[in-house]
């Protein structure tokens, strides 16, 4: 376990996010990247998070996959990234910058679309 301050973990979300891959990169801005302290209740909930597995992150929208033309205004998509997850898993520095950059990843691979499944072949599991 390895504890930070909050301000020094929103320094390495933006880190993580400036090393996005290229494709990734290009679909962040029109996501809003939230960092909490932790999931409430009800995020932990609506991922189907299994008890006592960590909820690092969570996206929140609708995938670009799943959108029309038709489709009525909706709220702005959110990447929610949860520092004490984070910090409850990884040992070092290094490992909690590695897992944010993952879970980056994998929260806007979500917002693209991409399946679990998909993910993980992509090494963002």
């Amino acid at each position: 376990m390895i504890r930070i301050s909050e301000h020094r973990f929103r320094a390495l979300v933006a880190a993580a996010l400036d090393r996005l891959p290229q494709e990734l990169a290009d679909h962040v801005r029109e996501v809003t990247v939230n960092v909490t302290a932790a999931p409430t209740s009800a995020q932990v909930e609506e991922a189907g998070c299994p008890p006592g597995e960590p909820l690092l992150g969570l996206y929140d929208g609708v995938p670009l996959t799943e959108r029309s033309v038709d489709d009525p205004a909706r709220p702005p998509d959110i990447v929610h990234i949860f520092r004490r997850p984070h910090e409850e898993i990884c040992d070092t520095l290094d490992e909690l910058e590695e897992e944010i950059g993952i879970t980056l990843a994998h929260e806007i691979g979500h917002y693209l679309g991409m399946s679990e499944m998909r993910l993980e072949e992509l090494g963002y599991g």
